[in-house]
């Protein structure tokens, strides 16, 4: 078995970031390997070699925060060779100096801008787009498990979603109006087609940046696509929603990250200031 980089790179995608993995993952993960060389030997990869990476990506501007996603996807590749020390003789997994990352305040999207960003893109004839959105907004779906989702896992008022981040499968109700979209797209495609098999991967970033500078938000980086599925979060627990329904409904494993959402956006301790009133 090869342990050069790029052999091990292909071994990881097919087993993991093939299944349901948002594409950015693999595109740090490629841009390491073309830092080091394609023909880099796993067991060659050091402390040195990693600080080395870490200089070289903080000469290129990036935050910490996105440093340390360069990093994930290189301990996933190297736990990967360790978990398979029969194949890779990978003695130990050298450490990694994770960055530390400031804690932003979280970003969700308000009503007024739902209705301003569905507006625009539907002003520019960009319907699918439009719809592609509010299915992200509604059902809390990560960018990747709406691009892979299939006709055949689509019903009249749920979808499953069989290819995701965690490898479980889960049920996501639909709205409304997303039972409308995906009636809408189901219709003259096959049950094994991707329901917005239409739709490049590239086109959902692309078509959010032109929303975003439309919307004079290019600056505002936290107004990200991922927006869309902390949006869906707060927006039932803020209606009341368990925090573990909910977290059953985005598919986190762990639930700080439910709860973190729940403390940055307490509208509903909103009910409760009448008891602090003499």
């Amino acid at each position: 078995m090869e342990k050069t980089l790029k052999e091990i790179y292909k071994n990881v995608c097919s087993s993991k970031w093939d299944l349901g993995r948002d594409e950015s993952v693999k595109d740090r993960a490629k841009k390491i390997i073309e830092f080091w060389g394609e023909n880099t030997i796993i067991n060659d990869v050091n402390e040195s070699m990693i600080d080395g990476l870490i200089v070289e990506l903080r000469n290129r501007k990036l935050s910490n925060a996105t440093i340390n996603r360069y990093l994930s996807a290189l301990s996933t590749m190297i736990t990967f060779c360790l978990r398979r020390h029969q194949t890779y003789q990978l003695e130990r997994k050298p450490y990694i100096s994770w960055l530390k990352e400031p804690k932003h305040k979280l970003r969700y999207i308000s009503r007024d801008e739902e209705n301003v960003l569905l507006s625009l893109l539907r002003s520019w004839n960009m319907n699918d787009d439009a719809d592609f959105f509010i299915l992200l907004i509604d059902t809390g779906m990560r960018l990747s498990e709406l691009q892979n989702l299939k006709v055949d896992d689509c019903h009249s008022d749920r979808i499953i979603l069989t290819q995701t981040k965690t490898n479980e499968s889960r049920g996501v109700p639909l709205t409304k109006r997303c039972q409308a979209i995906v009636k809408r797209l189901s219709e003259n495609k096959k049950p094994g087609q991707e329901l917005f098999s239409h739709f490049a991967h590239w086109r959902p970033n692309s078509s959010w940046r032109k929303v975003r500078k439309e919307m004079g938000l290019e600056n505002d980086k936290r107004f990200g696509i991922h927006a869309c599925r902390r949006t869906c979060v707060s927006r039932l627990l803020n209606k009341d929603v368990p925090s573990k329904a909910v977290q059953s409904w985005v598919g986190h494993k762990d639930d700080r990250m439910v709860e973190r959402y729940g403390k940055v956006l307490s509208s509903r301790l909103m009910n409760f200031v009448d008891v602090l009133e003499d």
